[in-house]
């Protein structure tokens, strides 16, 4: 049995966190609630963050701490 590639692991995170949050936010918020457009691209960005970890942890960690703050 072979490991999976963290690279690829990665991806596969990002890509299921940035769908249960999206899904979070089309079952949980309002239709009518403000600044939805801002949430999606703040998910999409810690999304991004969130895949490219590994390969640059720095600039990843600081641009998804002011992404959290925001959040």
């Amino acid at each position: 049995m072979r490991a999976i590639d963290p690279y690829r692991a990665d991806l596969l995170l990002a890509a299921l966190f940035l769908v249960e949050a999206l899904g979070e936010l089309v079952f949980l918020v309002p239709d009518d609630a403000p600044y939805t457009g801002w949430a999606i691209a703040l998910l999409v960005a810690l999304a991004g963050c969130l895949a490219t970890r590994r390969r640059w942890p720095i600039p990843s960690a600081v641009v998804t701490m002011p992404l959290l703050v925001g959040f």
